[in-house]
């Protein structure tokens, strides 16, 4: 199963599985979605999606001189 199938499952499993996504709340949305961006991943040596996000865009706004 490839990267995208198992992030929907992901997302899947956090929303009721009787409701559609199409159809879910964007809020219930938005906190499943938050929940599978601060899961810790090996990959990232244990540090979460959001983590290496924002890390790397903190670093391209610095100034260099």
């Amino acid at each position: 199963m490839g990267i995208i199938h198992h992030l929907i499952a992901q997302l899947r499993q956090r929303i009721n599985r009787t409701l559609e996504v199409f159809l879910a709340k964007f809020e219930e949305v938005e906190r499943a979605v938050n929940l599978i961006n601060n899961r810790p991943r090996k990959c990232l040596d244990y540090r979460n999606p959001n983590e290496v996000f924002y890390e790397d865009r903190a670093d391209s706004h610095v100034i260099q001189t």
